[in-house]
C-alpha cells in the first residue's frame, strides 16, 4: 500500500511524484490498462541515438577521417533526426507532462496529463477521453492527497478521478 510510504509535506517535487507513481493504482481500480508504447518508443529512441553516438566514437577511433566521411555524415544527420523526434515529444503540447495512458475493456483510451506549479501546493490534471475528444482539467490540493503525517491517499485521488471522468463521459 502506497500510504505506508511518508513524503516530505515540505517538498513539492516529492508530492507531485509520488502522486504520479500512484496514479496507475488509482486508474487500475477504475479499471484502466496501462499502455506502456508511448514510453517504450521514447526509450528505443533513445537508445538508438546512445547507440549511434557509440558507433560513431568507435568509427572515428579506427578509421580515418577522409575513409569514413560519407558514413558520418549519414550517422550524424540520422542521428540530429532522431534527437529531434525525442526533442518533440518531450516539448509538444500533445506529449508534454503525459503520465498515464490506458485502455479500457472497450478500448476506450484514457490520458492523464499533470504538473505541479512551482512554490504552489497543487496537482494539476488534465483527462483526455478518447483522442482529444473529451477533455477536463482540475486542480487538486496536495493537502487533499496527504494526511498530517505526510502519507498518501489513493482513495481521495481514486475518487476524484472517478467523479471527473464520470463528468466527462457525460458531455
Amino acid at each position: 500500500m502506497a500510504g505506508l510510504k511518508k513524503s516530505n509535506l515540505n517538498s513539492i517535487v516529492e508530492l507531485r511524484t509520488t502522486t504520479d507513481d500512484n496514479l496507475p493504482n488509482s486508474l487500475s481500480e477504475l479499471e484502466y490498462a496501462q499502455s506502456f508504447a508511448f514510453t517504450d518508443s521514447q526509450l528505443a529512441i533513445g537508445l538508438i541515438t546512445v547507440s549511434l553516438a557509440g558507433i560513431l566514437f568507435l568509427l572515428d577511433k579506427k578509421y580515418e577521417f577522409d575513409e569514413i566521411y560519407t558514413l558520418t555524415v549519414v550517422l550524424a544527420v540520422l542521428y540530429f533526426t532522431l534527437s529531434s523526434v525525442l526533442y518533440y515529444f518531450k516539448s509538444a503540447k500533445n506529449y508534454k507532462d503525459v503520465k498515464y495512458i490506458g485502455y479500457d475493456d472497450k478500448g476506450n483510451k484514457i490520458t492523464i496529463k499533470s504538473y505541479s506549479p512551482k512554490f504552489e501546493p497543487l496537482y494539476k490534471v488534465t483527462v483526455i477521453l478518447g483522442d482529444n475528444v473529451r477533455e477536463t482539467e482540475f486542480d487538486i490540493n496536495y493537502m487533499e492527497l496527504f494526511d498530517a503525517f505526510g502519507h498518501f491517499r489513493q482513495d481521495e485521488l481514486t475518487a476524484r478521478i472517478k467523479k471527473e471522468i464520470a463528468q466527462l463521459q457525460k458531455k
